[in-house]
Order: structure tokens, then sequence, then C-alpha cells
């Protein structure tokens, strides 16, 4: 542009100006153009999803939609006014707004907010099946079968009254090292809460059968026994054979293998625990190492020096802890596994308020027995620790003066509440009125399988298909027996039986 010095110069100063101002008006909107104008119509779908369509602008082009003035106007030079002077800059050149790249970047995956923006049109569709299910499925006629109940949620298993029951037996000893047969006419497994494993005896069917349970140079042999589904790792460490009228007899026995915890096969020590550990903790610590312990006892803290014995092998001293804590240990059948259960899961005058293991009819007990035990009916009992924390406590029966009283308890473990109220429920317990009651079941898995020992059994009968219990008790032994026979017709015949002892406690009111 060139410069006058009229009047009419002046004029064209000003109309020039006047393009400039407009002309920079026009160019800022072209700039804002990318974010204001309307969307594409590829776009216009979506264009509700964000209530503008400034993202969706077409590509802008520096040279396009600039006004005439500018678009056509030639590089020269400016002339500037200030203060009536006018001042000649020469050639210059003046940038009237930021320079853009030839195509501005612009969003070029927002079809893919589609689905966030109209979540709810798009998934209805999920909610279809929830909708008409009932529907669909009305060609599948179920039957389903009527019955009265109860509903068992707390894990008890309740066997089945029934006219008849068939339980198809079968018993097995299989020598662990190569898995050989050894053939038994008879056999028998017994766990009791005083004895910390399980016992077993069988007598071979051949007297020359004893040499597949004798080791080199008299070692015990491991050996599974398997009787209705139910399978017993056994220690077999003792035999005994007699000649009779030109037959050889041969009786083996043995343990589970929790024997190798106690004597001979492990040596006693004399210990002292310096730490302060939990009861749990002190057992555990026992146990060599691949043996596990379950605790189902009270656990509670034993200051340092209060765990202290003589001679005691590993068994015996978590026998001792358990006692302790009021009660006895079990080890599993098949497994390295010592189990401490408590004799009492609750007083007996309170066994109400937990739900049984079983619930037996008498229908199915093949046998029955019952023997009373004395009592005292003591209903308070002193308990105390030792000297290193001494702890001493009454344990009184609710609701009762404490009088008789059971003959003082004291142990050097009882450091805590929670021994010492455990033990005083066991003494006040061995004293009450109770009787032991003995019965013989099938051994099955859909009549119960093995029965536990400390498990708590409701035993009773059935009216109108429901179980209506009579009386609770706990089960303190259970022997599995199983004895091939000779039938009429030359066949053998194998008779499997359960014996379970239950210690039952008979409470008056107060």
């Amino acid at each position: 542009m060139s410069a006058l010095h009229s009047q009419g110069a002046r004029r064209d100063i000003e109309g020039r100006r006047a393009i400039w101002e407009v002309a920079a008006f026009y160019v800022d909107a072209a700039w804002g153009a990318p974010f204001l104008v309307r969307t594409p119509w590829k776009d216009r779908s979506a264009a509700t999803i964000f209530y503008s369509s400034a993202v969706h602008a077409r590509l802008w082009r520096r040279n396009e939609n600039l006004p005439i003035a500018l678009a056509g106007a030639d590089p020269g030079q400016a002339l500037f006014e200030f203060s009536e002077r006018r001042s000649q800059r020469g050639t210059s050149l003046y940038v009237l707004a930021p320079a853009f790249a030839h195509h501005p970047i612009q969003p070029k995956d927002s079809f893919a907010t589609m689905p966030a923006g109209v979540a709810g049109v798009l998934d209805t569709r999920k909610g279809i099946p929830w909708g008409p299910a009932g529907s669909r499925d009305t060609t599948l006629e179920f039957e389903w079968p009527d019955y009265p109940g109860p509903i068992n949620l707390d894990n008890t298993f309740t066997i089945p009254t029934l006219g008849f029951y068939i339980v198809a037996n079968s018993a097995q000893i299989i020598r662990v090292s190569d898995g050989l047969d050894v053939p038994a006419r008879s056999l028998s497994l017994t766990s009791s809460y005083d004895q910390f494993g399980w016992g077993f005896s069988a007598v071979l069917a051949k007297g020359a059968a004893r040499a597949l349970v004798e080791g080199p140079e008299g070692e015990p042999v491991e050996v599974d026994v398997s009787v209705n589904g139910v399978t017993w790792r056994i220690l077999v460490d003792a035999w005994d054979s007699r000649t009779s009228f030109g037959k050889n007899e041969a009786r083996i026995t043995g343990r589970s293998r929790s024997a190798y915890l106690a004597a001979p096969y492990a040596a006693g020590r004399t210990y002292t625990e310096t730490s302060s550990l939990n009861a749990q903790q002190l057992a555990l610590q026992e146990l060599p190492p691949g043996w596990d312990l379950q605790w189902n006892a009270v656990d509670w803290f034993v200051p340092a020096g209060a765990w202290e014995y003589q001679d005691l092998t590993p068994v015996e001293a978590v026998a001792r802890i358990a006692r302790a804590a009021g009660g006895f240990v079990l080890t599993d059948p098949a497994i390295d596994r010592l189990i401490v259960n408590r004799l009492y899961p609750a007083p007996p005058w309170e066994l109400d308020s937990i739900a049984p293991a079983y619930q037996v009819p008498l229908a199915v007990m093949l046998q029955t027995a019952s023997r009373k035990l004395p009592s005292l009916g003591a209903h308070g009992v002193y308990v105390a620790g030792g000297t290193v924390a001494p702890y001493h406590a009454e344990v009184i029966r609710r609701y009762t003066s404490g009088q008789p009283r059971a003959p003082q308890v004291v142990d050097p473990l009882i450091t805590d509440r929670n021994p010492a109220e455990a033990r005083g429920i066991v003494a006040l317990a061995d004293s009450a009125r109770r009787s032991t009651e003995s019965y013989q079941l099938p051994l099955d898995p859909a009549l119960g399988g093995l029965v536990q020992v400390g498990a708590l059994v409701e035993v009773g009968g059935e009216v109108a298909s429901v179980f209506v219990p009579d009386w609770r008790g706990l089960v303190r032994q259970v022997a599995v027996t199983a004895e091939a026979a000779r039938v009429s017709n030359g066949g053998v015949a194998l008779t499997v039986r359960q014996n379970v002892d239950l210690l039952r406690h008979y409470e008056e009111s107060i």
C-alpha cells in the first residue's frame, strides 16, 4: 500500500484502516471456525452427545474464507498515522494472528464416545434375558419334589428314616510301598478321646501273610486300610501268631502315623519356653516338619517361662496343652495332621444352644446299649495356675450357689480366663449325672459316613417325615469293624459296622 499526503489520502487511509479492522474481524472468525461452525454431516448423529458442534468442525485452511480485500492484497508498504503525523515503516511483515498448521488437529475418534453418551439406550438389550426369562423356561416343565423339611443351614447331617437300608460293603488292606494286597479275614479300627491316634488290628487270612507286614529287621510297615470309601493310613508295628489244630493264624496291630510322634519312635525331651506365645503356637512348634495342626479349642496368651516340661514326646506335649484348654487330641485318618477339639463345645446344660453334627433316628440303629456312670453333681470348682503366671478362678454354674464343689484343678498353663473357664466346665461336666449310650450304625457316605469323635449327635425319631429330637450326646469313641464269613451258598459275605459311644448328660431344671 502507498502513503499519500493529501486529505484524500487521509480518507483513503481511513478507508484502509476500516478494511484492516474488518479483515481482522473476519480472520478471527475464521480462526475460531474450527471450534464454532456447524458439525460436519458424518458426525451429526453424535452431536447430541456433546451438546456442542465445536469439536466436529470441518478442516480449516489458511487462505479459506478470507475477505476479498485481504485475500487479493499484494505485499507492500503499510502507512500508519499517529497524532496527525505519518510514519513510514518501510517493507515490514505484520502477522495479524497466530499462525496455524495447514491442517489443524481435530477429533477423529469422536464416534467412539457414543456408547458412553447414550448408554441407557444401548444397554437396554442386556436387560431382556432377565425380563421374560420365565416365559422362555416354561417348556422345561421341572417336577419339584414335595419336601416338608426341615432345611438344615448349619451343616447338620440328618440320617433319613427308611424301611430298609442297602449298603455295598468293601474292605481292603494295601501295602503302601508296593501296592500289594494283604489278605485278612477281619479288621478293626478304633478312635477315642483319650487316645491320640487310631488303633488298628486285623486277623490275616493266612499265616504266611505276616511277611507282607514285616519290614526289614523288624521295621514297621505302612498300609492303607479302606472300608466303605473311608481310608486310614496305618503304621503296622506289631504282630502275634498262633497255631491250633494245624491252622496257623496271625494277628497284626498298628496305629496312625502319629505313632512317629510318640515312644518308641520319638524321644522325650525337657524344655522351657523363653518367649511369650499363644497356646496354639506352643502346640504347633512341638510338631516336626510336614505335620499340620488343626486347633478347634480355646486359645490364650502364655507368658514366657509358664510352659515347661520334662521328658515328653511331641504328641504328649501337645496333649498336655490341649488338656489345659479343656480339649483332647485326635489324628486325621489319612494325612499327617493332629486335631485338637474341645471335650465340651458348650456346657452340657447348654448343648441345645449349638447345632448338632448328626441327627440319628432310632430306626437306623442296629444295636443299642446303655451304662450309667457315677456322679457327684458339682456346681462349682476352683481353678488355679502355676507360680510363673499365677491365675485363680472360681467356675460356678449359672443360677446355682456353686455347691457342691468338684476337686480343685491346678495347671501351670492356666494363665488366662479362657483356659480357666474351659477347664472348669470340663470338671463340672465330668461330675454331672450321665451315662454312656452305645449304638451300632452302618458305615456309608449316604448315611453320614464316618462319625467324628467329639461331635454332637442328636438322637430321636421321625414323625410325619420330620425328625423329632429326643436327647443329645457327645461322641467319645468310634470303632469300625469289617468281617468276612462264609455263607450257606459257599460264598463270602462281608459285614461292616460302626460302633459309636455317646456321652449323655441328664440335666434337671434348677
